[in-house]
């Protein structure tokens, strides 16, 4: 189903002049017609998807306006702030956004799995139609890992260094499913070599450290499939591992996610990950998701600055060598002394004195309903390009952001952030729309 539509998405930017048709969904040598390939040579196939995605007419997680405030010394900090969502079965939703932008606690707050400090926690998290936060004592003991499992970001510190990956594994099916000693030995023997690793049953009587990233990873992903969840959360799954071995893992996923019939909440800072394997993609910027669509929508028109910045931000395959990439100017907000506006303001392109003063909410596209932003002045509406128009003859949008030629250069303005038709020709000879060389001070925020 989702491939489908992305092969859809790239025949609509070949006929697009003012779109290019070579993205980076994944890493520097991949493209997404690559990545959509490579699906395929997995034997995940549209009918595959479909069909467990539409095995039930009602959704298995819905998340509303959910709100998670930490108490700190330097006051409240909003990390969650009103983000509704909602997920079927099968489906996979991906949420993108900068680091500290709020999706790693978003994921964690519909878990439970907070940190003590946590001074608010409101909202309603609705699965198969219980509200989840209710549940207390051993009811919600085994909900985790039954029902509802998550990757964590480094297998190297989830995993516990002092004890052998076997008593890891065997630990949850012995606790959750009451298996016997024997039969969690075996069941783990088949999740090792159901997330592909070799000599399997030696790896049961070894420790973390004996192996590598990748294979910790594996094993992680191993201990959250042990009781076949319904729900997946992986949390930034591919963090830390070289591009190969990315590849493998998020090509595992896909094939764990279809054999047992999972849906999946995908998070990465990459939008490119989530390229040809999420069925719908939440940017969250400050806290708020401030884009929602699905893939093919998003990819093939973004409505908000600030998934245009992203997608901006992604290095092209038709770019020269050292070509630089374009930072999103300035720094992510202060979560404890957020802007009385629009969060993004600061840093937008669009920004006009309603931004400053207003915060935007998240509302439904007038054309496409099924697509919602949280803007004033949207990417690709006349609204949008009147706005800009105005901040480029003005040198400066309303925030301050520097507007001139130096400031703007190598940027696309030509409203698809995906590059060609930019205002601005780098001189490359590569075509308009170029990243082109950048003035230093357009590096600041630049993260790694």
């Amino acid at each position: 189903m989702r491939i489908k539509k992305a092969r859809q998405a790239i025949e609509n930017f070949s006929t697009n002049p003012s779109v290019s048709t070579t993205i980076y969904p994944m890493t520097l040598t991949t493209s997404l017609d690559a990545a959509l390939t490579s699906d395929t040579s997995n034997n995940i196939s549209t009918s595959d998807m479909s069909s467990f995605a539409s095995s039930s007419s009602s959704a298995l997680l819905k998340v509303s306006d959910l709100h998670t405030h930490f108490a700190t010394d330097r006051g409240e900090l909003r990390a969650v702030d009103g983000v509704s969502f909602s997920l079927d079965h099968g489906s996979t939703i991906g949420i993108v956004g900068e680091s500290g932008s709020g999706k790693s606690v978003t994921v964690r707050s519909i878990m439970n799995i907070l940190p003590r400090n946590v001074g608010l926690q409101a909202g309603e998290v609705i699965f198969e139609g219980e509200n989840i936060q209710d549940l207390t004592g051993p009811e919600a003991k085994h909900f985790w890992g039954v029902k509802m499992s998550m990757i964590f970001q480094d297998p190297m510190t989830s995993l516990n260094p002092v004890v052998k990956v076997g008593r890891q594994i065997t630990e949850s099916l012995r606790y959750h499913l009451k298996m016997s000693r024997p039969e969690a030995s075996a069941r783990a023997l088949e999740l090792l070599e159901l997330v592909g690793i070799p000599e399997a049953r030696r790896r049961l009587s070894e420790y973390p450290h004996q192996l590598s990233g990748g294979m910790c990873q594996r094993i992680t992903i191993a201990i959250a499939l042990s009781c076949q969840p319904k729900l997946l959360i992986a949390d930034e799954p591919t963090t830390a591992l070289d591009v190969t071995v990315q590849k493998q893992i998020l090509d595992l996923l896909d094939r764990l996610q279809i054999d047992q019939k999972m849906a999946m909440i995908l998070i990465t800072h990459d939008l490119g990950v989530v390229a040809g394997r999420a069925d719908e993609i939440a940017v969250m910027y400050a806290g708020r998701i401030v884009e929602k669509a699905a893939t093919t929508d998003l990819f093939a028109s973004m409505r908000h600055p600030y998934t245009q910045a992203l997608f901006e931000s992604i290095p092209k395959i038709e770019h020269r060598s050292h070509t630089r990439l374009r930072a999103i100017s300035g720094q992510p907000p202060d979560m404890t002394n957020l802007p009385t506006g629009c969060s993004f303001s600061p840093r937008c392109r669009y920004a006009q004195e309603r931004c400053l003063t207003e915060k935007p909410p998240l509302e439904a596209d007038p054309v496409n309903t099924n697509r919602s932003y949280a803007c004033f002045y949207p990417v690709n509406t006349p609204a949008g390009e009147e706005a800009l128009s105005v901040n480029i003859k003005h040198g400066k949008s309303a925030a301050g952001l520097d507007m001139s030629r130096e400031g703007l250069e190598g940027v696309s303005l030509s409203g698809d952030g995906i590059g060609g038709g930019g205002l601005i020709d780098d001189g490359d000879g590569i075509g308009g729309g170029g990243l082109g060389e950048m003035a230093d001070e357009d590096l600041e925020g630049m993260d790694g």
